[in-house]
């Protein structure tokens, strides 16, 4: 189950790190406001513009890499595994 989650999370990394690549610009939400100068109203929208330095995106692209490629690697307790599993009998 935890190389699983790696796998996934790693998935999800790399997933956001070529989302912000090729859309490194991305709006918040709308803020409106409506300002009376004497008869008239007028309304005033503000809305922020967040981008996403290259650089970051790289940084999850690798490490979801990284992820992905450590949870496909056999650990120490694997090893054990097929020790213990190889010396029994089939039959």
């Amino acid at each position: 189950m935890k190389l699983r989650a790696f796998t996934v999370t790693g998935a999800l990394a790399i997933g956001l790190g070529l989302l912000a690549l090729l859309h490194p610009e991305f709006k918040g939400p709308v803020n409106k406001q409506q300002v009376e100068l004497g008869d008239t109203t007028t309304t005033v929208e503000t809305q922020r513009v967040f981008r996403v330095p290259r650089y970051l995106s790289g940084i999850l692209i690798v490490a979801g890499a990284l992820l992905v490629a450590g949870a496909q690697m056999p650990g120490p307790e694997d090893e054990g595994r097929k020790k213990r599993s190889s010396g029994r009998r089939r039959g």
